[in-house]
């Protein structure tokens, strides 16, 4: 493509390097999610069916009742992600804040250091968001 000026040029590049980081933060934060959902535990599911994804704001927002499962879970993540758009967006927040009514039972079955297979899982998380980003420390 022949360009009018530098100045366009650079925007045009600019534009493909923001749709490229777009799409890698989105695949990055996806499969984080996906393997928080698939790897957390479940009794009865409500600690699987509140993970949330947010863009550009962090939030408090939980839902006691839902008990939706892991593909409800991971569609409705994606959906948000989705929408990230490096240009217009920073950040991807990542969640699971359900409460058991006086603490962050997220917390607990996270660190419960009785049950194993949930302990660390948000640690685990960012080190596969973070294996995936290009340009990485």
């Amino acid at each position: 493509m022949v360009y009018d000026s530098l100045e366009l040029a650079m925007d045009d590049a600019l534009d493909e390097v923001l749709d490229s980081v777009s799409a890698t933060a989105k695949d990055a934060i996806l499969e984080a999610i996906e393997f928080g959902v698939d790897d957390s535990p479940v009794d009865t599911g409500r600690f699987q069916s509140n993970w949330y994804a947010v863009v550009d704001q962090e939030s408090a927002y939980r839902n006691e009742d839902k008990y939706d499962g892991a593909n409800a879970t991971i569609s409705d993540a994606k959906n948000i992600v989705d929408k990230f758009d490096a240009k217009e967006n920073e950040f991807i927040y990542v969640y699971n804040n359900v409460s058991d009514g006086e603490e962050d039972y997220a917390s607990t079955v996270s660190f419960d250091t009785t049950q194993g297979r949930a302990q660390g899982i948000m640690e685990d998380m960012e080190g596969i968001a973070e294996s995936m980003l290009v340009g990485k420390d």
